[in-house]
């Protein structure tokens, strides 16, 4: 049964409403951006996913709702119990779209990374533990929400079948959950070693990624790989604690859910120059808004380690980038879409992102406006 476009929108705006009443004046800048992403996936879910049936709406709904509660959360244990049912649901919304697979369940299905993800967040309220083993814990959940979706490519038929607007849930709620945990609870003792090293690890985890999809055949996979190592690029301007470098990531949380799912993985007609920009806007290729928010994510730093890790999320966009252009698509079983009111209005919101957001400073400024100063 197909539910109505309004209902759903009428549903999201009533949360996001309520969430902005109940919430405390820090946490709503937060509330905004999480309502910027979720709203936008919805008006541009080009395939009209999300009103296919009452289960999609319902789990993404519950999701948003989640989501917004979590950033509504006074304390790390209720933040991480919320998040942990929106994992759950997530994963339960990939199982829903996706086609039927074959062999074990712990390898291909996507409620193991679920169940191991819960483990982690109950394992976070044990009092034994101490401080370091609580935080390794909490690391060890957010780098599992980033790739939640490298579980679905072990499937046989490679995950065909599910949406885009899972992907681009999937997404928003990883970058929203990195940023905010990163902002709000992460404690003193990630600024000291060896947890200070992590600052390096996740940008040669997005080379792994980037290296990996020379290997991949389907435009599907390298999706996957590309998002994975999107929501990787977030948590990484979170870790940074550098102003800047996290409103960068901010925006690219938005932009990133956005075009997560108004990049079609259909093929596209060859003479369209419109979906041609869509696509390059898609996969941050020079002049798009991914791209702007790549270059705000890598301004100078007197870190070390951030500089390091500059050029090697450099490096690894420059593989995934060359992956792109030197793997052919055998995947063209998706027919072609024909170009729609979505389609126009991410063509325009592109190309005047990229115009307002050419100057790196003035996302900055406008920011620091907008969340007080920041920290």
């Amino acid at each position: 049964m197909r539910i109505k476009f309004p209902i759903v929108l009428i549903g999201m705006l009533i949360l996001f409403s309520a969430s902005i009443a109940l919430g405390e004046v820090s946490r709503v800048p937060w509330l905004v951006v999480c309502g910027l992403s979720f709203i936008g996936i919805f008006i541009f879910d080009t395939e009209n996913a999300i009103t296919k049936n009452i289960a999609n709406s319902t789990l993404f709904l519950t999701v948003f709702g989640l989501v917004l509660k979590s950033i509504l959360e006074p304390s790390v244990e209720y933040f991480w119990r919320d998040v942990a049912g929106a994992v759950f649901l997530i994963a339960l919304g990939f199982e829903q779209n996706s086609e039927s697979w074959d062999g074990h369940i712990l390898l291909r299905s996507m409620l193991t990374p679920a169940v191991l993800f819960f483990i982690l967040v109950m394992g976070q309220s044990l009092p034994a533990l101490p401080a370091e083993a609580t935080l390794i814990c909490s690391l060890a959940g957010i780098f599992l929400l980033a790739l939640l979706e490298l579980f679905s490519m072990l499937r046989k038929q490679g995950d065909v079948q599910t949406t885009a607007f899972m992907s681009a849930t999937r997404s928003a709620t990883s970058s929203i959950v990195s940023l905010f945990y990163c902002a709000t609870f992460l404690p003193n003792l990630i600024h000291e070693a060896p947890f200070i090293n992590i600052q390096l690890l996740v940008p040669v985890m997005g080379v792994c990624l980037a290296m990996l999809g020379f290997f991949l055949r389907k435009s599907r996979e390298r999706y996957i790989l590309f998002c994975s190592g999107w929501s990787l690029f977030i948590l990484w301007t979170a870790l940074s604690f550098e102003q800047n470098r996290i409103f960068a990531g901010i925006g690219g949380a938005v932009a990133g859910a956005w075009s997560t799912v108004i990049v079609s993985r259909a093929p596209i007609r060859g003479n369209d120059l419109r979906y041609i920009f869509l696509k390059i806007s898609g996969w941050g290729i020079p002049g798009s808004i991914l791209f702007t928010f790549i270059l705000l994510g890598l301004l100078p730093s007197t870190n070390m380690n951030l500089r390091i890790g500059s050029v090697i999320w450099l490096l690894g966009f420059f593989i995934y980038w060359s992956g792109l252009v030197g793997n052919a698509d055998s995947d063209r079983s998706t027919p072609e879409q024909s170009w729609g009111w979505r389609q126009s209005i991410a063509l325009a919101l592109t190309i005047a992102s990229t115009a307002l957001l050419s100057e790196p400073g003035m996302l900055a400024r406008a920011m620091s406006v907008w969340w007080g100063g920041g920290k």
